[in-house]
């Protein structure tokens, strides 16, 4: 849903009410999804915390680029 606002909004073709309001509903939606990451990010670290101590955050590294070639 959120890249087709994106797309709609990038072609321009717009009128300005409507991009405006499919701005709103993007910025919304974005924000909805953020909430869903951080409480899955939440639950992770409860996952690997061990007993008695902090939870750990390690940084996530996902690989968003081209598949291998082995892949296709």
């Amino acid at each position: 849903m959120l890249f087709r606002s994106v797309d709609k909004l990038e072609s321009g073709e717009l009128p300005l009410e409507e991009a405006v309001a499919t701005f709103e509903e993007g910025v919304t939606l974005s924000k909805q999804l953020q909430e869903v990451l951080d409480a899955a990010e939440r639950k992770i670290e409860v996952l690997l915390a061990k007993e008695g101590e902090a939870p750990v955050r390690k940084p996530f590294e996902a690989d968003l680029g081209e598949p291998d070639e082995e892949e296709t």
